[in-house]
């Protein structure tokens, strides 16, 4: 009996560890993002990430021109948002937090802050 009350305490204590950590990414992620962010190429898009959830899209080639949306990430780094280009992007930052990859069905490209 002691030995199982051990091995749920551990395994909770694992839990939380691992709930805390993920946590933390994803408010890293959240502070990562804010900012203006361009996708040069083809054809340009810029993204502006708000701190307080808004932002707003454009790509001046397809006549969108800052289209607003909401948005939220996940723990696991994606992006939900009202906007249904920006919805379902998954996101990669470079160590220093000045290069996004985004992959998506719609957006997929680096994107640099400015």
């Amino acid at each position: 009996m002691k030995g199982k009350l051990v091995l749920v305490f551990t395994v909770l204590l694992l839990f939380g560890f691992s709930s805390f950590s993920c946590f933390a990414q994803s408010a890293n992620n959240d502070q990562r993002i804010v900012g203006t962010w361009v996708r040069d190429g083809d054809y340009t898009i810029t993204l502006v990430f708000n701190a307080n959830g808004s932002g707003n899209i454009t790509i001046p080639h397809l006549n969108v021109n800052q289209r607003s949306f909401t948005f939220g990430i996940s723990i696991i780094g994606t992006i939900g948002s009202t906007d249904s280009t920006i919805h379902d992007l998954t996101l990669y930052f470079s160590p220093d937090g000045r290069t996004m990859y985004v992959r998506s069905n719609i957006m997929t490209g680096v994107y640099r802050k400015r």
